[in-house]
């Protein structure tokens, strides 16, 4: 069964967040909260990549970033999964006009923003094209590449799915486990997606997700202690570009 929003308790503690200079719009709080969803569903991507031994050909960035798509398509109804969408690619073409200056990281393991921003609109696209085509407007999603994006979802799907199957449930679990205070609005957000994810699917081994401070823009799953941390100037940042963006 697919989530049709967040509770109001979360829309709330979003718009109470000590993040921002003052209270936020509620565009401002969509795009925070779209970002921090897909960002989740990536490092949970390189989880199931260690945890289940999912063979990768090409970039492992690339593969998480494609099960980022499956699953907001897969775990949202249309409008919140629409709204998730949105704020990605909008994340990804601040991020490139933020690093315009810069030197393009072509050795880098991650794909270029622009890349990013296509592939992910693309994708998103292809997941349901009969009512996504505001998006390849919105976003200029070439013409040329649009007429391959449900081609190109559906075998991202398929092939994530020989994995998603394998640990899909119908008795939710807790085999993914939070290790923060759940006072913390973001943290809020995180719980509920954790519970979602409980709900679908169990590993084979823990999983902890927690907030903390980095000293760095970042997110990411270590493999040693089987954990996915989000940092709290990741966070920040999404709130410095809502006001970037005017939002």
């Amino acid at each position: 069964m697919r989530k049709t929003a967040f509770p109001a308790i979360l829309a709330l503690a979003f718009l109470t967040t000590a993040a921002a200079a003052e209270e936020p719009s509620d565009e401002a709080a969509e795009f925070v909260r779209g970002n921090v969803l897909s960002i989740f569903y990536h490092e949970f991507g390189h989880a199931l990549v260690d945890i289940l031994g999912v063979p990768v050909m090409g970039r492992e960035e690339d593969a998480a970033d494609a099960l980022s798509v499956v699953l907001t398509n897969e775990m949202w109804d249309e409008d919140m999964a629409r709204t998730t969408a949105w704020a990605t690619a909008e994340f990804w073409l601040q991020s490139a006009s933020d690093n315009a200056d810069e030197e393009p990281a072509y050795a880098d393991v991650h794909g270029l923003d622009m890349q990013r921003h296509f592939t992910h609109v693309c994708l998103f696209y292809g997941a349901n094209p009969d009512a996504r085509g505001d998006f390849v407007t919105e976003f200029e999603l070439p013409e040329e590449r649009a007429e391959g994006c449900a081609d190109e979802y559906a075998r991202t799907a398929e092939s994530w799915g020989l994995y998603l199957d394998e640990i899909a449930t119908d008795e939710p679990g807790t085999s993914i486990s939070m290790d923060v205070d759940p006072a913390d609005s973001i943290l809020i957000v995180l719980g509920y997606e954790v519970e979602g994810l409980n709900e679908r699917y169990v590993l084979p081994e823990g999983l902890t997700v927690s907030l903390e401070s980095c000293g760095e823009i970042n997110a990411f799953y270590d493999s040693a202690t089987m954990s996915v941390t989000f940092c709290t100037e990741y966070v920040d940042y999404l709130w410095e570009q809502t006001e970037a963006m005017g939002l």
